[in-house]
């Protein structure tokens, strides 16, 4: 399945909203199969035959949103500024995502449903992003399928996953292992299922947010990219069948938490890999857990106790690297020698 960042018109260069669609269309997210109101990230999936989907994102009246909410608030997230991201109540009838310049999300309990408010000034390209991000990341974790804030590839030895703080090149990582021949797993967030013979990763979409500098030097990529959404730097590309995508879950081999250094004030630059405890390890996986300013209480415990499983299972290690493009071969070399021991 191939991934369009935009599937439609001009839009994706200047941003704008998306043309509607009249019906509803059919999509793979995170190996799961979605029918959606509004157009996603990534191509449309062709159905065989008619199937229950996984979820679905249903499109409602702006004007019937709920102007006071009854359910409690229980999680508000701001930008470094101390402007308000979102807001999120849940109670009862389910959980309530409020995006003020975008769209009211409603998912219902049992997470099979999600409806969507969009605002009348709203982005639906940016929206599209959001439902295929935050909102499907809150039902997978409603659904018993917890993520990381991780980039996953499939190598020869296995799936590898890799954390990090902002910054870190989670991205530029799998950029790098894609071009020597590995496969996207994901890029931003990674769901995870536990199963007898090990834990897997789940895939997301085949699809990357890159910045300019990691399109060029690591993917060789010459064209201009569309812009991520407005206002941010990266870029969405599209692997169009020119990369490798793992439509299916894999078995994960490692977790690298990344530690980039600058050679220069540190005075060295080898490569260096340092297994955590099983402790340490723990207390990485729930810092590094996507959208944790969203974890509700009730689902803390369960993530605990997943984590707890996992760090059993596979190790987690702490890769530290010299940055700059002229050291991913070496990298990549010694993550692949790593995994063979």
């Amino acid at each position: 399945m191939a991934v369009s960042a935009c599937a439609t018109c001009d839009d994706r260069e200047r941003g704008e909203a998306i043309c509607g669609q009249a019906e509803p269309v059919w999509y793979s997210v995170y190996g799961m199969t979605v029918r959606s109101d509004f157009r996603l990230p990534t191509s449309p999936l062709i159905l065989s035959e008619e199937k229950a989907p996984d979820w679905v994102f249903r499109r409602m009246e702006t004007a019937s949103v709920p102007a006071q909410l009854d359910e409690p608030l229980v999680a508000e997230v701001r930008c470094q500024h101390g402007n308000i991201i979102c807001v999120m109540h849940a109670g009862p009838t389910g959980t309530w995502i409020r995006h003020p310049s975008l769209a009211t999300c409603h998912i219902h309990p049992g997470a099979r449903h999600v409806d969507v408010y969009p605002e009348p000034s709203g982005n639906e390209r940016t929206l599209g992003l959001m439902l295929a991000g935050q909102i499907s990341i809150l039902v997978l974790r409603e659904l018993g399928y917890p993520c990381l804030h991780a980039s996953a590839v499939v190598t020869g030895q296995g799936a590898v996953a890799f954390l990090g703080t902002h910054g870190q090149g989670k991205s530029t990582m799998a950029a790098s292992f894609l071009r020597r021949g590995a496969a996207l797993l994901t890029d931003d967030a990674l769901p995870l299922l536990m199963r007898e013979d090990g834990v897997y990763g789940g895939p997301a979409l085949p699809a990357m947010k890159l910045w300019n500098e990691t399109a060029v030097h690591t993917l060789d990529l010459a064209e201009e990219l569309p812009q991520l959404m407005p206002n941010v730097d990266k870029k969405l590309f599209a692997l169009d069948g020119r990369y490798a995508f793992a439509p299916e879950p894999a078995r994960l081999r490692a977790i690298y938490v990344l530690d980039r250094y600058d050679p220069l004030s540190c005075g060295h630059d080898d490569i260096r890999i340092e297994e955590l405890s099983q402790r340490e390890s723990l207390t990485t996986l729930l810092a590094q857990t996507s959208w944790s300013s969203l974890v509700q209480p009730a689902q803390s415990a369960a993530l605990f106790m997943f984590y707890a499983r996992l760090v059993s299972r596979v190790p987690v290690r702490v890769l530290s690297f010299p940055n700059g493009h002229h050291s991913q071969d070496a990298v990549c070399a010694r993550v692949l020698a790593d995994l063979e021991v």
